[in-house]
């Protein structure tokens, strides 16, 4: 049962890490002027999202490795996104 959900682990990780490659290749489109833009006020900034889109499921992965997260700090500009 342990291999079933360890292969299930690895797989959904592989998967996951094709689609943060994907976002980071996306990110290099973006103008540097963009990385404040809001559509509203109460939503995430462009940077933010990269960095949620990018990080945050990390957070569940760690859980299912049994690592500890480390995320890094939300950037301050696309650049060091």
């Amino acid at each position: 049962m342990s291999e079933t959900i360890s292969m299930s682990t690895k797989t959904i990780l592989n998967r996951w890490s094709v689609h943060r490659d994907v976002l980071f290749e996306l990110v290099k489109i973006f103008p540097e002027s963009s990385a404040n833009f809001r559509p509203t006020p109460k939503v995430m900034s462009v940077v933010e999202m990269i960095h949620h889109l990018a990080w945050v499921p990390d957070f569940f992965f760690s859980a299912m490795e049994g690592r500890e997260w480390n995320v890094p700090p939300v950037p301050q500009t696309i650049a060091e996104a």
